[in-house]
């Protein structure tokens, strides 16, 4: 058996332990790094990547693409806004509501959507959802407030503990971080998660062993929306704002940004990809004019020469090494 077989994420990866050592290692970096705006970088970075490893349940483990992700996360952050505010109903609730509404609306489109439809034909009517749910908030003042949004969104509690500092958040969003990667790991290691994955690969072979690609499909397209529902709740309590801006494309081709970059189908690509993603961005505040252009060159580095993305591209140059100084032992021997 080779050696890079044991290498030691590869177990992290696959056990509640060791999601808890991620969490252990996670919670020392705001005790290190003292300074509110970094604070606020990382909540957004964790945020993002969580947004990110719902995308990837599409995009890297049903092998397709859906170009109105960014409505489920606006729509949950909308839900738990109106909820909280207009009618002050409990943070909690508001915050489950918006979870749940996201994921409903996802099976409802999932239910019509993946029926024939898969590929193009997927992210154009994905597309349009969002576009839909775009033009809405932006002009149902009554209920959404229009292009201004909603503001004044409350901060949740935990016992006595009001989330409302960037120090308290990030180990809120930290756990859901966690948790939503582990989620993520349980389902791709689940029946249904192995069925999904072989019908990317084969539909018509999956379909000879038993296997129903829609149901499926549709099940891994309801935990994503609801996993990107999570995301929006957690963002609109973090900023105590909320705005048509939150459902544009421009979330959309970020989110894809993320997942590509740092490598679909694996867990920490998307985290690797909304770190980059927040980090370098304000890393080029200095230059204005050129920041996207600059970002622009970079991506197009990494797509050139990295195209399986920065993780997966890792792990085949550790595992070669590790394999080299293997046979270099052995030909001492």
């Amino acid at each position: 058996m080779r050696v890079a077989e044991h290498m030691w994420w590869r177990q992290l990866n696959r056990s509640p332990f060791g999601y808890l050592i991620w969490l252990a290692i996670g919670s020392v970096l705001p005790l290190i790094v003292q300074d509110p705006y970094f604070r606020y970088l990382m909540v957004l970075t964790i945020i993002f990547a969580i947004l990110s490893l719902s995308l990837d349940v599409i995009v890297g483990l049903m092998g397709q693409f859906s170009f109105g992700h960014q409505a489920f996360f606006g729509i949950s952050a909308y839900t738990t806004a109106v909820l909280t505010t207009k009618l002050a109903l409990p943070v909690w609730l508001g915050f489950g509501a918006g979870i749940f509404v996201a994921g409903l609306l996802g099976l409802i489109v999932g239910l019509i959507a993946l029926r024939r439809t898969r590929g193009l034909y997927l992210a154009i009517i994905t597309l349009g959802f969002g576009q839909i749910v775009w033009l809405v908030a932006s002009n149902w003042f009554d209920l959404t407030g229009g292009l201004s949004g909603i503001a004044l969104i409350p901060s949740p509690r935990i016992g006595g503990i009001n989330l409302n500092t960037e120090f308290e958040y990030y180990y809120f969003a930290l756990v859901m971080l966690v948790l939503t990667a582990y989620t993520v790991e349980l389902f791709r290691r689940s029946k249904t998660g192995r069925a999904v994955s072989a019908v990317s690969e084969n539909e018509e072979l999956a379909r000879s062993v038993g296997i129903n690609p829609f149901k499926v499909y549709v099940v891994a397209f309801t935990l994503a929306t609801t996993l990107a529902g999570l995301a929006g709740v957690t963002y609109a309590h973090f900023t105590t704002h909320v705005a048509p801006n939150s459902l544009s494309l421009y979330y959309m081709f970020w989110m894809l940004v993320m997942v590509i970059v740092g490598g679909r189908g694996t867990i920490l690509g998307p985290i690797v990809g909304a770190f980059i993603f927040v980090f370098v961005l304000e890393w080029l505040d200095f230059a204005q004019e050129w920041k996207l252009v600059i970002f622009g060159f970079i991506l197009l580095l990494s797509v050139l020469f990295l195209p399986a993305g920065i993780v997966p591209s890792l792990k085949t140059f550790t595992r070669r090494a590790f394999d080299g100084v293997v046979e270099w032992r052995r030909s001492r021997l």
